[in-house]
């Protein structure tokens, strides 16, 4: 009988469960945290990322199909403040917009990613929940990435209005007042753009979302929270490789883009630096205190970047 014998209908290209773990086994992958980095980036097509879900009736565990041992191959190797998404903070609320623009979740898998040259936020992300997870890196892209096995955060997140595969189907949550500056500063540090610019001497900005509903709920809250703000919502279609929270986007895809002029992008920039959150990519945060600074001129356009 082939090794290629089918395990489901839908799942016929995997190899059988004992033959995956077999191969799996001698590559001495120390621990699941590595085997997503494994996953997404060396992972042969016949082995699923996902065996604890194509595997169900023969899955005994991690530490079995890793052959790694309890002490190395189970979930518990790592720490984190369980209950840190339970209660609104500044910096809480900033993480959950970052997340929400560069994260997943995945069954008992929360991850946000970002360009590698701002892994520092990363960093200071994990000393704030208190754990010790390793950042990982891709070899194929330019992403650093933290990956986070609790199913209370997930579960927590869910609560808030969090999803798998939220990409092009993302709602704006339902965020108190008091937090609200500190989340669409994180959403911004992923999904937007601030930038100075040159031929009309001023500060432009831009979001850009998978997800039409997302758009025009943020659009609308925007509005609502930021007197005389405009903005222009268009309508675009992916250029190759073109990708939004890490997940890269067939040729043509639509993707909805906010765009704001200069009057707009200061707006904006005053009421992000309101938040309290002292998580912040910094390069942005520049840009976003010089922008609050500018002067509002006579006229402005919506320019197209």
């Amino acid at each position: 009988m082939s090794i290629m014998k089918k395990t489901s209908k839908k799942h016929k290209s995997f190899l059988p469960f004992q033959k995956a773990r077999q191969i799996i086994r001698k590559l001495k992958i120390p621990c699941i945290a590595k085997w997503w980095v494994y996953a997404s980036s060396q992972r042969p097509s016949y082995i699923p990322a996902a065996p604890h879900r194509i595997y169900k009736k023969e899955w005994r565990g991690w530490s079995d199909f890793l052959g790694s041992g309890n002490k190395i191959g189970g979930i518990k190797k790592y720490n984190v403040n369980e209950n840190y998404f339970k209660k609104w903070s500044n910096d809480m609320a900033y993480i959950l917009g970052l997340w929400w623009t560069d994260g997943n979740i995945h069954g008992s898998r929360f991850h946000i990613s970002q360009n590698k040259k701002d892994k520092v936020i990363l960093e200071k992300i994990l000393k704030e929940i208190k754990s010790n997870h390793l950042i990982n890196f891709d070899k194929r892209s330019n992403l650093a990435r933290i990956d986070i096995y609790s199913k209370t955060i997930v579960k927590d997140i869910q609560k808030i209005g969090g999803c798998e595969k939220k990409s092009k189907i993302a709602k704006m949550p339902n965020v108190p007042k008091k937090y609200l500056a500190s989340f669409i500063n994180g959403l911004w540090d992923g999904d937007g753009s601030i930038w100075f610019g040159k031929d009309k001497n001023a500060y432009l900005s831009n979001f850009t979302s998978g997800s039409k509903i997302f758009i025009y709920e943020f659009h609308s809250l925007l509005k609502r929270n930021i007197s005389d703000l405009r903005g222009k919502i268009r309508i675009r279609k992916t250029h190759k490789g073109f990708k939004i929270q890490g997940v890269p986007f067939k040729n043509n895809t639509i993707t909805y883009q906010l765009y704001f002029g200069t009057n707009d992008t200061k707006r904006i920039s005053k009421f992000i630096l309101l938040g309290k959150n002292k998580l912040k990519l910094q390069r942005k945060y520049v840009q976003f205190k010089n922008a609050g600074e500018s002067r509002i001129i006579s006229h402005e356009e919506n320019i197209e970047h």
